[in-house]
């Protein structure tokens, strides 16, 4: 005889195995605590089943899955019977990790664009010129013309966070 376990705690379907004999009472069956003769429905996507009252119901199951709320709030869903909201995703519903919320759309949120990728990227460009490419060594052999280009290039990398626009991102092209 066939007997369907259940966690203790959620009684969700756990598993099957074979009854063993009662010795007692030849004929009969043990049933274990946390189990049940009666078999489990066959369970589908984002769904369990508990015993509950003497019977197995279908319950949903999105623990361990994340969601996004309309407006980008994040959050996890760890319990059993459980659903996310019909207009929840289970995507981050912002343009960027830039943008935010404004009560009606995503804005974007222009200084942390500009301090998470902007000047990092920039800062980088403008030591690798003053250590690669304009190092003592090299500064004084570079003709007049060429001085003038580097610093050119370098004031440009300094203005480019209040110049650069988040749709059509322009990079001042470093001189060769």
């Amino acid at each position: 005889m066939k007997i369907y376990h259940y966690d203790p705690k959620t009684k969700e379907y756990t598993g099957e195995s074979n009854a063993n004999p009662d010795p007692l009472e030849p004929g009969s069956f043990l049933q274990p605590p946390f189990s049940a003769r009666l078999k489990p429905p066959a369970i589908g996507n984002n769904q369990a089943a508990i015993f509950q009252g003497g019977t197995w119901i279908l319950v949903a199951d999105y623990r361990r899955s994340t969601w996004w709320k309309k407006d980008g709030t994040k959050y996890a869903i760890n319990d059993l019977g459980i659903s996310p909201e019909p207009t929840d995703t289970d995507y981050d519903p912002r343009p960027s990790v830039y943008h935010v919320w404004s009560g009606t759309q995503f804005i974007l949120d222009r200084e942390s664009w500009l301090n998470g990728e902007i000047r990092p990227r920039r800062n980088g460009l403008l030591n690798e010129t003053d250590t690669v490419y304009c190092n003592a060594e090299r500064w004084e052999s570079m003709t007049t013309e060429a001085k003038q280009i580097w610093k050119t290039y370098k004031q440009n990398l300094r203005d480019l966070p209040a110049a650069i626009d988040y749709s059509n991102q322009v990079w001042p092209a470093r001189p060769v």
